[in-house]
C-alpha cells in the first residue's frame, strides 16, 4: 500500500466507523456497547502498489492520541502494516478493499482449499484428539498438514470471511507452539487485533472460533504470503509500529 497525501482524495470528514457499523446492525455486542462519541476521522481513497483505488480511515489526531491502541484503527491497518504509515497512517475498511489488497499484493499460499478452512477444522481440536473410535474430520487432517508443511511461515497474513466471501478480520501468523511436538490450530500464533481490543497474541482456534459467532458469521480462513510492508521478522513482531 501507498502513502497517503493529506488533503487528497479525501471522501468524507469527521466519521466515525464503528458508530457506522453499529447503525447497520454489524458490530459485535462488546463493541456495540461502548463506542465512544468521541472517535473521528475521514476517509479516503488509497492506492496499491499497483495503483488500485481502495477506501481506508484514518483517526483524527485527537482520536489517535486518546485511544492509540483500541479505537484508532482496525484489524487490516495492522495486517496491511498501514496504520502507522507515514504521514497518515489508516486502516482499509473490510470486503471489497481488503479484496483489492490481497488481489494486487499477496498470493494465496498452496496447499489448502480453494475456498480456504472452516473453523470446523480448528473448534473441537481438544475434545476430537482423544476419539480414536471415531472417523477423523478430513479438513481438520488437512489443516494440520498444511500447518506442517513448507508453505507456510511467520508474517504470513489470515483472513476470515463471510459466507458470501466478505473479508471482514485479518491478522499475522506470529509463530508456532510447537511444545507437544507438530504443528496443530491450538499452537498457531497469531498476532490479532480483534475489533476495539488491544492488539494481541492469539491461537488460531480462539480467533476462529470468536469470529464464527460474530456478527455476521465468518465461517471460513485463508492464508496468504507475508505483508510486502513488513518483513517476516516485524509481521511476526507485532506489525513493526510502535503503538504508545
Amino acid at each position: 500500500m501507498k502513502p497517503l497525501v493529506p488533503g487528497t482524495d479525501k471522501v468524507e470528514s469527521d466519521f466515525n466507523p464503528f458508530a457506522y457499523l453499529q447503525e447497520q446492525g454489524q458490530a459485535d455486542a462488546e463493541t456495540a456497547k461502548d463506542i465512544p462519541k468521541d472517535i473521528r476521522g475521514d476517509v479516503y481513497w488509497a492506492e496499491t502498489s499497483q495503483g488500485h483505488k481502495v477506501k481506508v480511515w484514518t483517526p483524527s489526531e485527537d482520536t489517535r492520541k486518546k485511544y492509540p491502541r483500541t479505537w484508532s484503527y482496525f484489524c487490516h491497518g495492522f495486517t496491511f502494516g498501514t496504520h502507522c504509515l507515514p504521514p497518515l497512517g489508516y486502516s482499509p475498511f473490510s470486503a471489497d478493499a481488503v479484496k483489492i489488497i490481497l488481489a494486487d499484493e499477496h498470493k494465496l499460499l498452496p496447499g489448502q482449499p480453494e475456498n480456504g478452512f472452516s473453523w470446523d477444522a480448528t473448534h473441537n481440536e481438544e475434545k476430537s484428539s482423544g476419539n480414536s473410535g471415531q472417523n477423523p474430520n478430513p479438513e481438520r487432517a488437512q489443516l494440520k498438514a498444511f500447518l506442517n508443511s513448507e508453505a507456510i511461515s511467520p508474517g504470513c497474513v489470515v483472513t476470515w470471511e463471510d459466507k458470501e466471501g466478505n473479508i471482514e478480520h485479518s491478522a499475522l501468523l506470529k509463530d508456532f507452539n510447537q511444545a507437544r511436538g507438530a504443528r496443530t490450530p491450538g499452537g498457531t500464533i497469531l498476532n490479532s487485533k480483534n475489533g476495539s481490543k488491544e492488539l494481541n497474541q492469539l491461537h488460531l482456534s480462539g480467533v476462529s472460533a470468536t469470529y464464527a459467532k460474530g456478527n455476521p458469521p465468518l465461517t471460513r480462513f485463508k492464508f496468504w504470503t507475508c505483508c510486502m510492508a513488513l518483513n517476516k521478522e516485524q509481521a511476526s513482531s507485532g506489525g513493526g509500529c510502535s503503538i504508545s
